[in-house]
């Protein structure tokens, strides 16, 4: 286990694998339900500097919308930017409920640092990882997107940090 900027993880690649290697469908990860699509994660292209600032730059919208729509509670500005199968799984019942809890857990959405991307040319798909700040906790934000649209969607995002973590261990064990 590694700790990066206060939020421990494992290895990033071995976390990679153990959420994508055949995953299909719905996934429960740290309190959000998300869509996640099915990478080789042994083939992704690492980009070089001026490509992740490049990408970062056509990215950071699409977060900043994220994060000030779930910070608003406004479902429609938050799914503008989803997938079309990624709106179909996480509907606006599901989001106020994953929000209710991450707000109790987290507090509200307050920045954003890119730290890492990969790029997986195979099944054009980005994997873009944030350090996300909120009001009482440092989040492991993991988004995934299309680059190859004219225009950014998200195909699945979630959210991981310890305190995530330790209230979904702590509602289950009930």
């Amino acid at each position: 286990i590694t700790q990066y900027n206060g939020v421990f993880q494992k290895d990033t690649q071995v976390n990679i694998k153990m959420i994508f290697q055949g995953v299909n469908g719905l996934k429960l990860v740290a309190g959000l339900w998300l869509q996640s699509p099915k990478l080789d994660v042994k083939k992704p292209a690492p980009l070089t500097a001026d490509q992740l600032k490049q990408l970062g730059t056509k990215i950071k919208p699409v977060i900043e919308n994220l994060r000030q729509a779930f910070n608003d509670n406004n479902y429609q500005n938050l799914s503008r930017d989803f997938s079309a199968l990624l709106k179909k799984k996480f509907v606006q019942k599901v989001f106020s409920k994953k929000r209710q809890y991450i707000l109790k857990t987290s507090g509200k959405f307050q920045k954003f640092q890119l730290i890492k991307a990969l790029l997986y040319k195979k099944e054009n798909k980005l994997l873009a990882l944030y350090k996300a700040t909120f009001e009482k906790d440092l989040v492991l934000l993991k988004v995934i997107l299309n680059p190859k649209q004219r225009t950014l969607k998200i195909d699945g995002f979630w959210l991981d940090s310890q305190k995530l973590r330790a209230g979904l261990k702590k509602k289950t064990n009930k």
